[in-house]
């Protein structure tokens, strides 16, 4: 995720794909003017794991519990589709080889699940040049009854556009499930599953055949090609980053921000840049400090830490995170340090949850790879003078995995900033391949104005006065959580 982005965003994350609760504990909080030490934090009894029985489903269900509408288009750049997923659910991703996208609708009232769509990538070994269509799904439908329990009622052969498909309809367990394998080339199959209660059955399948007919393919080799020329650039964009470039990107002020959503506010954001060694090391960090709340969901808080040495081959950070308060507070946090071109992070998911470590050798990336203290001073070190696209390589700890964040200057626009209109540069910001970009509005000088999240979450820059008559307890919060 794109730093900005993240700094405001990963509480939702968290949220919706369960890695960790954004919690706070003062344990393992570094002192000021200290840096974060990758070591792990000592437990809180607000990070217990929780004994709490999952929600269960009530019925009757909701008349809205399936809505025939669909959102705006998911672009997956790494498994070569986009297609338009239903409106009111939630997406979460899996980080398996198969690349498993979910979407999930939650029964309001109780917040139990109600159906699920997932799309994911799968291969079968088969004669590519004389396979029958109909022996073929056969063999599926017996794979599904043994490997997934799903046991197929009927199948059908079909076509999702120009592509051949073929259709599974049964049970597993009480509830409805339909597969649909979609071949994109001999042998390999896009697949999307939706399940639920079988009350449900013909509108999620109607459901289903909604989303189908969005479904385009992308052209992955067109897309590795971009995806050259962009890291080539971004690589050109780091290349030359002096120190004197650096210490002319910094702001020493504080810098605010308010959240809104849907309209109204949904938290602030604090941010203080300084030129600052680490360890007899010259260099930067950047400090921000984030509260979110959404309606419907516990108050997030976020606190992070970053640091770059000059020459960019030093690193560190921490990222502590907590969700709810008082007894239900639920907390984790995330340290690394990069060096000799060696990655260390060691991630507390929360919970109770054991501490993961990952070490990674970034010697085949280190021309790519992209700091996140860096990452945030990022639009006042590229040219924002032309169009142009550029791709960096990011490690995300909580994930355990490399990704590429793409950032486009699209080029001169005006945004409305309260009641005036602002002249400004706007840029897309993609944190990965399988996410929407941000839209994001930035002075000439590469200070950021505005950023729309695709999900509707607005972060737009604000006075201190602002943000502290819309939370009058800003200030304590920003110190409660670690000066």
């Amino acid at each position: 995720m794109s730093e900005w982005k993240r700094a405001t965003h990963v509480a939702l994350a968290a949220a919706v794909c369960g890695w960790g609760s954004l919690a706070w504990g003062q344990a393992g909080q570094p002192a000021p003017g200290d840096t974060p030490r990758a070591k792990p934090l000592r437990r809180t009894p607000a990070s217990s794991p929780s004994q709490a029985k999952p929600p269960t489903l009530k019925f009757p269900l909701e008349a809205d519990a399936v809505v025939a509408e669909l959102d705006q288009r998911h672009v997956n750049a790494i498994s070569g589709y986009s297609f338009c997923p239903p409106v009111k659910t939630q997406r979460l991703r899996e980080y398996t080889s198969a690349s498993r996208v979910s979407w999930i609708r939650i029964q309001e009232k109780t917040g139990a699940l109600i159906w699920a769509l997932s799309v994911y990538q799968n291969q079968v070994a088969v004669d590519k040049e004389n396979v029958d269509p109909n022996v073929l799904a056969k063999v599926l439908a017996g794979r599904l009854r043994q490997q997934e329990r799903f046991d197929v009622e009927k199948h059908e052969l079909g076509k999702v556009g120009h592509l051949r498909a073929i259709h599974f309809r049964g049970r597993t367990g009480i509830d409805w499930e339909r597969q649909t394998w979609v071949v994109t080339q001999p042998g390999n199959f896009l697949v999307f599953r939706i399940a639920g209660p079988a009350e449900l059955d013909k509108r999620l399948d109607g459901l289903l055949d909604k989303c189908l007919e969005t479904l385009r393919l992308i052209d992955v080799k067109e897309v590795r090609q971009n995806r050259r020329n962009d890291l080539a650039a971004g690589a050109g964009a780091l290349g030359p980053v002096t120190a004197d470039k650096l210490a002319a990107a910094i702001r020493p002020e504080a810098q605010w921000y308010l959240l809104t959503y849907q309209g109204k506010n949904a938290g602030f954001m604090r941010v203080v840049e300084s030129a600052r060694p680490l360890s007899g090391v010259e260099g930067y960090a950047v400090r921000a400090w984030t509260m979110v709340e959404v309606p419907k969901l516990p108050v997030r808080l976020l606190r992070r830490e970053m640091f770059v040495s000059q020459d960019r081959k030093v690193e560190r950070w921490l990222d502590q995170w907590q969700t709810g308060g008082d007894k239900k507070a639920e907390n984790g946090a995330e340290t690394g340090l990069v060096q000799d071109d060696r990655l260390v992070c060691e991630v507390d998911p929360g919970g109770g949850q054991k501490m993961q470590v990952h070490e990674y050798d970034l010697r085949d990336k280190a021309d790519y790879y992209l700091p996140r203290a860096l990452g945030m001073l990022l639009p006042r070190l590229v040219d924002l003078g032309k169009p142009a696209g550029y791709a960096f390589v990011t490690y995300n700890g909580a994930k355990n995995a490399f990704e590429i964040r793409s950032f486009a200057v699209v080029g001169p626009a005006s945004v409305m900033m309260g009641d005036a209109q602002v002249q400004a540069v706007k840029v897309t910001d993609r944190s990965s391949d399988d996410v929407e970009p941000a839209t994001v509005y930035l002075s000439p000088a590469g200070d950021l104005l505005r950023m729309e999240s695709p999900d509707g979450l607005v972060m737009e820059l604000s006075s201190a006065a602002a943000v502290r008559k819309a939370y009058p307890k800003a200030d304590a919060i920003v110190k409660a959580l670690g000066l």
